[in-house]
C-alpha cells in the first residue's frame, strides 16, 4: 500500500486559542498509507481533526465555521517509517481576506 504526505491547510479556528482573541489558520502535514490519494486525504483529515479535539476540544456554540482542506498530497518513499506526524504551524487569519 503507497504512503502519502498529505499537506493540510485549516482556516477559521476559534479565537480562544489566539492571545489577542483572532481566529487563526494552520498548516500541518501527516504521513498515511491508503489505497489511493482521495483515501489518504481523508485519513489525514480525521487525524488532524482529532488531535484538534484534543488540543482544543469540539466546536462550541457561537464558535467561526472552521474547515480543513487538502493542500497538496503526494506518494513518499515506502521507506521511510515516520509516524503520521503530528503539530500545527498556526498563523493569523488576515480579516480582509
Amino acid at each position: 500500500m503507497p504512503k502519502y504526505q498529505v499537506r493540510l491547510e485549516g482556516r477559521d479556528f476559534p479565537a480562544r486559542l489566539s492571545d489577542d482573541g483572532k481566529c487563526l489558520g494552520f498548516f500541518t502535514t501527516r504521513v498515511v498509507e491508503a489505497d489511493d490519494a482521495e483515501a489518504a486525504e481523508c485519513l489525514a483529515v480525521n487525524l488532524v481533526r482529532d488531535e484538534l479535539w484534543d488540543l482544543v476540544g469540539r466546536p462550541q456554540e457561537g464558535d467561526s465555521t472552521s474547515m480543513i482542506a487538502l493542500d497538496d498530497i503526494s506518494i513518499v518513499d515506502d521507506q521511510s517509517d515516520d509516524g503520521p506526524g503530528h503539530g500545527f504551524t498556526w498563523f493569523p487569519i488576515d480579516e480582509e481576506e
